[in-house]
């Protein structure tokens, strides 16, 4: 005799699954390392950088006590979509609205999530150009890796995260988990580094300064000129007939 048992879905995923996932969409280690960038660029260091990221954090804390109000007000199947088409059909006025807020608020979010991913190969795209201009520049520039390089980055990239996909939570979650050990350790390790450095220079000291083309650091600040061509002007390090920058007042 057949078996009738109506198929039911059982929770894979617990505590564990759930953070190690949202916190590789929330990406934390991104929003450190553009603080970072920002700090290495302008060679300052400023206190509301630090007040930003404590806010930004504040904010991810209000979504997902946000979002785990609504899932608790409105058990179901669906995101904001559907936490927007309840919402309004719970209201006795307003309950004609609701198919309207699900439309635009799901159509957004599909949007989104189309572009993201998009969005993510291309960086991966560009990070690995400069990554490998910057380790060999013989081999390519790091400013320019070339639209042929970054192309076929993000394809591969494409395909393995469909293939983390295809198998399904449970090596995302996995995936997910290693993403995250790598990138606290990376930040940690560099935080360290960087406030090691800070300390042993006060302002005022000599730093090294890196040259992106050469690949080498020099004790000095770099002399720049600036051209002017078709009304833009753009700055670049001046250098010798060696190739090798010049000091700064030289």
């Amino acid at each position: 005799m057949a078996d009738n048992t109506p198929a039911e879905m059982k929770p894979t995923l617990g505590l564990t699954g759930l953070t190690m996932n949202a916190m590789a969409l929330i990406a934390p280690g991104a929003f450190l390392w553009l603080t970072f960038a920002i700090q290495a660029n302008t060679g300052a260091t400023g206190p509301s950088m630090w007040l930003g990221i404590v806010l930004a954090l504040l904010l991810c804390l209000a979504t997902a006590v946000c979002y785990a109000e609504m899932a608790k007000l409105y058990p179901g199947t669906g995101s904001s979509y559907y936490f927007a088409e309840q919402s309004f059909l719970n209201h006795e006025k307003a309950w004609r609205y609701a198919r309207i807020a699900k439309f635009i608020i799901g159509w957004g979010s599909h949007l989104y999530y189309w572009i993201y991913p998009g969005v993510m190969v291309a960086v991966m795209g560009v990070l690995c150009g400069y990554l490998v201009g910057t380790l060999w520049p013989n081999f390519m520039s790091a400013s320019n890796p070339g639209i042929a390089f970054m192309a076929i980055v993000a394809v591969v990239f494409s395909f393995a995260v469909s293939y983390i996909a295809h198998r399904g939570i449970n090596g995302a979650t996995s995936v997910n988990i290693a993403i995250n050990v790598i990138q606290i350790s990376a930040l940690l390790i560099f935080s360290v580094m960087a406030l090691g450095y800070r300390m042993n220079h006060p302002p005022g000291s000599i730093a090294y300064q890196f040259d992106s083309t050469s690949g080498e650091a020099y004790t000095y600040e770099f002399a720049t000129v600036k051209t002017t061509a078709n009304g833009a002007t753009t700055e670049a390090v001046d250098r010798d007939a060696n190739g090798v920058p010049k000091p700064l007042g030289a």
